[in-house]
């Protein structure tokens, strides 16, 4: 049976609770249909299987430039530093 997660009766809610002490976020599945795409957990009882679906928020967004500039800076700001200990080392020697 196919439910949506806000339409199911308190006792599934329950065995969703005892099938998933921990949560459901690593046993959700993409379920893909000829007339539509969606993510759902699986929840048994004693008399019926449950298809849950659930909701999902997906972070697809790509890296922005701001983001790749402040990951370079922190990635070369400790090679710039160490550089410049090694050329005041060769001064002094």
């Amino acid at each position: 049976m196919i439910k949506s997660l806000d339409a199911l009766p308190a006792e599934v809610i329950e065995a969703i609770k005892l099938q998933y002490p921990e949560g459901y976020a690593n046993h959700v599945k993409k379920i893909t249909t000829p007339l539509s795409t969606f993510w759902a957990i699986t929840v048994d009882t004693p008399d019926v299987v449950y298809l849950v679906k659930v909701p999902v928020k997906i972070d697809n967004k790509p890296p922005t430039l701001e983001t790749d500039l402040i990951i370079e800076s922190v990635d070369t700001k400790g090679i710039e530093e160490e550089e410049e200990k090694e050329e005041e080392k060769e001064a002094e020697d």
